[in-house]
């Protein structure tokens, strides 16, 4: 038997509902998503040297697989032993992890980290271009109210790389904008000049910009590489 008109347009309405309200959870669930990410940023180790900072700057370590500590010296034009050395106090500060039963040794990055959307597509922006928080926040969360939480995760977590490229809309240079030392906006602007991207009257060079759409791909394609390896 077929329902009645009235039975048709109350489960229709149902479905509109339960559509609305499964939207919702799932924007909600990415908000608290952040929160967390957040506080761990927060609660990261610092950095000791710029050997640290080189070494975790790497693509390799959001590998599966990792680098070994010749691989990484080799990388860097550094000494293997003091390579080892810092690998060492990395594991312990918790920023990388061994790769269990690698032979030799192996690092990379822990699991949150690989798995991590924001810090997978930092490292995927090309050298001399820039975004902004809100098409990063497209990017990875096709949700641009997460701006805010890109820009967090830019400034306080050591594995975000170049978070000089990461701008404000426009183009500009956010406001407070602070690297790891405690240099400010003069100190971006000249990293920006440095990686080859056109700076002027206070604005990044729009001819220059990533759009959302090309993150998007960006980071499409960069997992997809990851489940073909790890099928492999």
């Amino acid at each position: 038997m077929s329902e009645s008109p009235r039975n048709e347009g109350r489960a229709l309405a149902e479905i509109r509902l339960h559509r609305r309200l499964a939207a919702a959870h799932d924007s909600h669930a990415n908000e608290l998503a952040a929160l967390i990410e957040t506080e761990e940023e927060i609660e990261l180790p610092q950095l000791r040297g710029s050997i640290q900072r080189r070494i975790v700057a790497l693509p390799q370590l959001f590998t599966e697989r990792g680098l070994s500590a010749a691989e990484i010296a080799a990388h860097l034009n550094y000494d293997s032993a003091n390579a080892h050395s810092a690998l060492n106090s990395l594991t312990d500060l918790g920023t990388i992890e061994l790769v269990g039963g690698s032979a030799p040794k192996r690092w990379r990055m822990p699991r949150s980290h690989r798995r991590d959307r924001i810090l997978r597509l930092s490292r995927l922006m090309p050298a001399n271009r820039w975004a902004t928080y809100g098409d990063f926040a497209v990017a990875v969360y096709d949700d641009p109210r997460m701006a805010r939480t890109v820009a967090r995760v830019a400034a306080k977590n050591p594995s975000f790389i170049g978070p000089h490229r990461i701008l404000a809309s426009g183009g500009v240079i956010s406001e407070g904008w602070e690297d790891s030392e405690g240099h400010g906006a003069e100190r971006c602007e000249w990293l920006l000049r440095d990686a080859g991207i056109k700076f002027s009257n206070g604005r990044a060079d729009p001819t220059q910009q990533v759009g959302w759409e090309s993150l998007r791909e960006l980071l499409d394609e960069d997992e997809q590489a990851g489940e073909l390896a790890a099928a492999a």
